[in-house]
């Protein structure tokens, strides 16, 4: 249950964050493309319940050593999903930290000009950007191993 869990939770913010990187971008270029926020709405109605379910605690019981960037974007997104908002604006900041935090230079989130450029290449006709997923590479695997580590 818990892997279930963060599974759609992992995949909600992976279409949060790829929202978030298209408005940057439109508000950049003038565009209004809507493909990832409107793919956000499915994943948040298709997994949003599941993803609420998680417990925090226990996922860092389970996976010590997470980031606490990582943990708080986990946090603020779950806050988002219960509050039935749809615009997924203000998880900006919140988003922009964690990721300039990891990737430093190679962030898209953020203020710079480094990040303007590499929101413009972004999503392009040669390079698209995938559409949000919940995580189930080798699922069968990463259950049993995670129903392993239960079991301890």
């Amino acid at each position: 249950m818990l892997a279930e869990q963060a599974s759609a939770l992992a995949g909600i913010g992976r279409a949060v964050y790829a929202a978030l990187v298209e408005q940057a971008k439109n508000s950049d270029t003038g565009q209004r493309s809507r493909t990832y926020r409107d793919h956000l709405s499915v994943m948040r109605d298709e997994h949003g319940a599941i993803a609420q379910a998680l417990e925090l605690d226990a996922l860092r019981a389970c996976v010590p050593g997470q980031p606490e960037a990582l943990v708080q974007v986990l946090g603020a997104t779950q806050d988002w999903l219960r509050s039935g908002r749809s615009d997924c604006a203000y998880l900006h900041e919140v988003y922009r930290r964690a990721e300039v935090e990891r990737k430093r230079d190679r962030a898209r989130l953020g203020a710079t000009l480094g990040a303007r450029k590499r929101r413009a290449e972004w999503n392009t006709p040669r390079m698209p950007h995938p559409l949000a997923e919940t995580l189930h590479y080798r699922w069968g695997k990463v259950r049993m191993l995670l129903n392993d580590l239960n079991e301890r």
